[in-house]
């Protein structure tokens, strides 16, 4: 009976208080899951496919084990999460629904996660974070010369641009010498 008392009364000096990011992220991820049973029972859902109401209910269920096991700061719900990601990513592109704003989201939010569980891998979600931040950077540049590029011709006949070479050819070859 002492030893029990003796372990009930000892201070817990390893009590870690929840990130505000991770307590977002689950909140969030318990209100899908809840918004998601609805959505499976749905004639949406049967519309879609008939594979869809069973692979909506796994994936609402895998979530709500991922979010619990994020809630209670564990690793194997990032690992988890992980998966799923993944898996979905390969079901949604396997049948023609994939969309890189969903993975742009969950990627965020693996990031999010990864900097609060994983100190040590801090140095390496500033580089990637950098690394984004100069692709997107590269991406819009490029977007922008390529709709304001004032060099840029455009033909709309390949035959169009033969008959303009052979043009200049004989205007050249008859002009006096």
């Amino acid at each position: 009976m002492t030893a029990q008392t003796g372990v009930l009364s000892q201070p817990n000096s390893e009590i870690v208080k929840r990130p505000a990011a991770i307590t977002v992220i689950c909140v969030l991820g318990f209100i899908g899951v809840g918004l998601s049973v609805p959505m499976i029972l749905s004639e949406i859902a049967r519309q879609i496919g008939s594979w869809f109401g069973p692979y909506a209910c796994f994936v609402a269920v895998v979530n709500l084990i991922c979010m619990i096991g994020l809630w209670s700061s564990k690793k194997w719900g990032l690992y988890t999460y992980s998966a799923l990601v993944l898996v979905n990513q390969v079901v949604l592109a396997a049948k023609g629904e994939w969309n890189a704003l969903v993975l742009i989201v969950q990627t965020l939010v693996i990031l999010i996660i990864l900097y609060h569980l994983h100190p040590e891998t801090r140095p390496t979600y500033v580089q990637v974070a950098m690394y984004v931040k100069r692709k997107v950077w590269a991406v819009i540049v490029a977007y922008m010369i390529g709709i304001h590029n004032p060099y840029r011709e455009v033909h709309d006949d390949p035959e169009e641009i033969v008959y303009t070479i052979d043009d200049t050819e004989e205007q050249e070859d008859s002009a006096p010498r």
